[in-house]
């Protein structure tokens, strides 16, 4: 009988150790997704952010060139 109720907490204790590592793998797999896709949201905001900065660059510099072109065509004629 004492064998019994040994062997049968042995196969507790290997069910629930091994349900643990499963918890803890799995909970470790999805932190792992989620890092990686916190850290694609964070490249997207620089991506777009850069890309407003760019956007914004090259209107000063149209807009400047339009004024030096305005400043010769007056200075010529």
């Amino acid at each position: 009988m004492k064998r019994k109720i040994t062997i049968a907490l042995g196969i507790y204790f290997l069910i629930f150790f091994l349900g643990g590592l499963y918890i803890i793998t799995t909970i470790e797999d999805s932190t792992s997704r989620l890092h990686h896709l916190i850290r694609l949201y964070q490249v997207e905001i620089l991506r777009e952010r850069l890309l407003i900065r760019i956007r914004y660059r090259y209107r000063e510099c149209k807009i400047f060139r339009q004024d030096i072109q305005r400043l010769f065509s007056v200075s010529s004629s």
